[in-house]
């Protein structure tokens, strides 16, 4: 046997506590003679750990890196962590992680290595990140990661005398930090008070995941040569680790692993206690990993009322008797903990998202789905929910009589409440498969599946598992077909949403004929058919009129769907009227938690964004953005897209290089968080544009060239010729000529084909026709095409979109170009009252500054020196702030400031 084999057993055993040795050593040894040399490496170890040769701490105030050594503050199996001072470029503390002297194996640096990767993909307010890295003089691998001033967050709630509903919330953000964990495919399995750490940020709570050092990427699970843990070695917390962790066998280790140590910590956080006996003593591991294994955990309720002593500190710490607490804990939060518990994985909750969605309900009085279905436990939720109106109601005859009939409406409320709960377990099942599916499948060439690929043998999935089901069929289609929208695959979206229609009639559902057609309208919007979105919309409205009670997610749909159609008839009133009866639904019904707000929310910013009311949609697009963050969803795609759309709006406020700013730094998110923000081509689509406005065409086109095979392939039209007009503007400024005219011409034919919907956009096309001619040194077409723009917008009526006082300043750039200075500062000055009007901050935008500039041309061409100078002077002013000094158009009104100084 080599000596490899038996150095890789040696660095195994010293990780392992010294009482478990033995077995392990028993287990994996080959020969008798392997066992004798590594018990002696092992005894000679652990004479030189007993006298501190090993561990020889770093002496305080020594420089590392950047990094002044403060005191040393924690331990790990692989390295010691530090308290450091950085004092350049910036002042601040940090958690330095050095490994250990003596632990410079190759398992070793491989596990610390991985700890670090690990935490560099993690974008998280509740996740310790990341700041640097780097080695020490003496060669010993280091990192620099956020330093948390916080206690365990048992002890930070106990010593607060934080009621259960507190301790739930505090709860809710370590499974927001945990569901990002794992959409970035990494399995943190040690979760655990102490590593989830609450500091006072801000005067609020907020908890902290730290020590991903035994994580787990998802992708490496399945490949062997980068699985740095060893079958045979226990890894993990004994007290907080799920079964088939126990089990020795880390490669079939999941994220429901980490689901399981949730509820060890909920569990405890509810009730003082561990859900297992055993841990309430000094057990060994050994003993905690069999009660783990053959004991079923106690619900929450029975550990407070069978503990010995009674937990009456634990209770006087939730401001209850123990009595009280147990009564506090029985019921819902029973079974929230317990599925959380199952020792069959597969019964658990499939996400940590899952398992807070359950506590929401639970706060918001709603049914949890870890509970049984029963219509006493529903109708008790409801009496929960209206105690108010119910003690009202009692005494009075005439309130009998109403109590009866609400009582009937409840009955069928609660038959509607049983088809949902028979929707949500089966979609429970199909979701915790999906997940199998996702980390034991792999693609071609043992690559691991794209979204779109998960997402298509997701429908295969359910076509086999389901085709007996044809409602649960049609139900999953319209929710499957969503995601597909979201990565901008309209075509799969569209022929999911046909298979969906056609279940629905086949079932004679008309709520789900109704929501599924609703859907329907925007997919046949984004492929540009809006006689077939009317004719959908129309067959949604002629359901809803059978249905005697519409479903309230349901209405809320078909409302967005007649605000769309509107929309497009640009009616846009009557758009914003119908988004705001949703918004006003949803926040009556206290359903301001979910995605579909948000969307209500975004929605209603589109319409603020395209009608000039930018300022109010940017005001909606922060709002819908913190209302993401609070409910766990900070890390998802509808997330990041916010922030595309936010810098799409500054970009309309003319505030430019934030907008790019902004705008680079969401692209960057959504490039580096999965395959699935790449699979849609709209943020570099979006982005482009403002490189565009920066004269940064180059890398524009470096963008838009990829993005428009997408949408391509995606059969995306919309988006498609929205990426074939910014290459065509890029082209303009590389002076690719007959390029772009090529481009819009095609732009031209897709917009065309319905002109009354798209009348904003082609007078858009006439005025970049008309900067093409002007750059081409032709004043004669420039002039036909910049008319023709303002002509379309609707000159000289009052408006204030940018795209429309953009035409205005180039008509006055185009007509002092053919010598009309009188007509140019008539143009110019109607470009800068619009965009003054729109603007948050006039010295701050760039549409300002060059309406500003071309009014200074033109006063200074009619002998109006001093109007001229002042307006060069704030149109400098205006342009460097938005578009930098060094642009084209800063210097231009920087010369010509400086020439009418003279």
């Amino acid at each position: 046997m080599s000596l490899s084999r038996e150095r890789e057993l040696f660095e195994a055993a010293i990780l392992l506590p010294p009482d478990a040795r033995e077995s392990w050593l028993a287990e994996n040894c080959e020969s008798a003679t392997m066992r004798a040399r590594i018990d002696d490496l092992l005894r000679a170890h652990d004479r030189a750990e007993a006298r501190d040769a090993l561990r020889a701490p770093l002496p305080l105030d020594l420089q590392i890196g950047p990094y002044r050594l403060l005191e040393r503050i924690g331990e790990g199996a692989m390295g010691e962590v530090y308290l450091a001072e950085q004092a350049q470029p910036v002042v601040r503390r940090v958690a330095l992680k050095v490994i250990k002297p003596g632990m410079d194996s190759r398992e070793v640096i491989a596990r610390f290595e991985s700890e670090r990767q690990t935490l560099a993909l993690m974008s998280h307010p509740s996740i310790a990140h990341i700041i640097d890295a780097g080695t020490t003089a003496a060669g010993r691998p280091y990192f620099a990661m956020e330093y948390v001033p916080g206690i365990p967050v048992t002890h930070y709630c106990d010593r607060h005398r934080l009621g259960i509903d507190h301790r739930l919330e505090l709860f809710l953000q370590i499974c927001s930090a945990v569901q990002h964990a794992h959409q970035k495919g990494v399995i943190h399995r040690d979760l655990k008070p102490s590593n989830l750490l609450v500091a006072d940020l801000d005067g609020k709570p907020v908890p902290k995941v730290i020590d991903f050092g035994i994580s787990k990427a998802m992708s490496a699970l399945h490949e062997p040569g980068r699985a740095h843990t060893r079958i045979g070695h226990l890894i993990g917390t004994p007290e907080y680790m799920s079964p088939e962790q126990a089990q020795l066998s880390p490669l079939d280790v999941d994220t429901r692993s980490d689901i399981y140590s949730l509820g060890v910590v909920l569990h405890e956080l509810l009730t003082g206690l561990l859900p297992f006996k055993a841990s309430d003593s000094t057990a060994t591991p050994a003993v905690l990993v069999q009660e783990l294994l053959t004991h079923d955990p106690a619900a929450p309720s029975a550990r407070v009322n069978d503990s010995t002593p009674l937990p009456q500190a634990a209770a006087a710490a939730r401001h209850m008797s123990v009595r009280q607490l147990a009564a506090r804990l029985s019921g819902d939060l029973d079974w929230i903990v317990l599925k959380a518990l199952e020792k069959d994985r597969n019964r658990r909750y499939a996400s940590p998202s899952e398992l807070a969605a359950d506590i929401r309900r639970h706060l918001a009085n709603e049914p949890v789905t870890a509970g049984p279905p029963s219509a006493v436990y529903r109708m008790r939720k409801f009496a929960a929910r209206h105690r108010l109106a119910l003690a009202l109601m009692g005494g009075v005859f005439a309130a009998t009589l109403a109590f009866g009939a609400l009582m009937a409406r409840q009955a069928r409320e609660i038959a509607v409440q049983r088809d949902e709960a028979k929707f949500q377990a089966l979609r429970a099942e199909a979701s915790s498969e999906f997940m199998s599916l996702m980390l034991e499948e792999v693609g071609s060439g043992g690559r691991a599946l794209t979204s779109l690929e998960l997402l298509e043998r997701g429908v295969e999935l359910l076509d086999k598992r389901y085709g007996d089901d044809p409602e649960f069929q049609a139900r999953m289609l319209l929710q499957m077909s969503r995601r597909f929208m979201d990565l901008g695959s309209t075509d799969k979206q569209a022929e999911l949403l046909a298979r969906a229609e056609s279940l629905a009639r086949v079932v004679e559902n008309d709520e789900l004929l109704a929501a599924v057609n609703c859907a329907i309208v925007r997919s046949e919007l984004d492929a540009n058919r809006p006689e077939q979105a009317r004719l959908h919309l129309q067959a949604a409205d002629s359901a809803l009129a059978r249905i005697e009670e519409t479903p309230l997610a349901t209405r809320i749909d078909c409302l967005r769907a007649q605000a769309e159609v509107a929309e497009i008839d640009r009616d846009l009133d009557a758009a914003a009227a119908r988004l705001t009866s949703a918004r006003a639904l949803l926040e009556t019904s206290g359903s301001i938690h979910g995605l579909q707000y948000n969307s209500v929310l975004t929605d209603l910013g589109g319409i603020y964004f395209r009608t000039g009311r930018y300022q109010e949609a940017l005001e909606i697009n922060e709002s819908t953005a913190a209302a993401l963050d609070r409910n766990g969803r900070g890390g998802t795609l509808g997330r990041v897209t916010l922030s595309v759309n936010r810098a799409s709006l500054l970009y309309r406020l003319g505030e430019i290089r934030l907008a790019e700013a902004t705008g680079r730094e969401a692209l960057s998110r959504l490039e580096s968080a999965s395959d699935a923000e790449r699979a849609t081509p709209i943020p570099a689509i979006r982005y482009a544009a403002t490189l565009n406005r920066l004269d940064r065409t180059r890398e524009a086109l470096e963008l838009l060239t990829p993005a428009l095979e997408q949408t391509r392939a995606q059969g995306n039209e919309f988006w498609g010729a929205q990426a074939r007009y910014n290459l065509g503007r890029a082209q303009i400024g590389q002076r690719n000529f007959e390029q772009a005219r090529q481009r819009l011409d095609e732009v031209e034919a897709l917009w065309g084909s319905n002109a009354a919907t798209n009348l904003d956009r082609l007078a858009d096309l006439s005025r970049t026709r008309a900067e093409l001619d002007l750059a081409r040194d032709r004043l004669k077409e420039a002039a036909a095409h910049i008319d023709k723009s303002l002509t379309m917008f609707g000159y000289p009526a009052k408006s204030r979109t940018p795209d429309y006082s953009a035409a205005l300043t180039l008509a006055s750039r185009i007509y002092m170009r053919s010598a009309q200075p009188d007509q140019a500062q008539t143009f110019a000055t109607a470009a800068l009252r619009i965009t003054e009007s729109v603007a948050r901050d006039p010295a701050q935008s760039a549409d300002v500054g060059e309406a500003l500039l071309a009014l200074a041309v033109a006063q200074d061409a009619r002998g109006d020196r001093t109007n001229a100078r002042n307006s060069a002077q704030r149109a400098f002013e205006a342009l460097s702030h938005s578009l930098g000094a060094d642009h084209r158009l800063s210097k231009e009104a920087a010369d010509l400031r400086q020439r009418l100084a003279r």
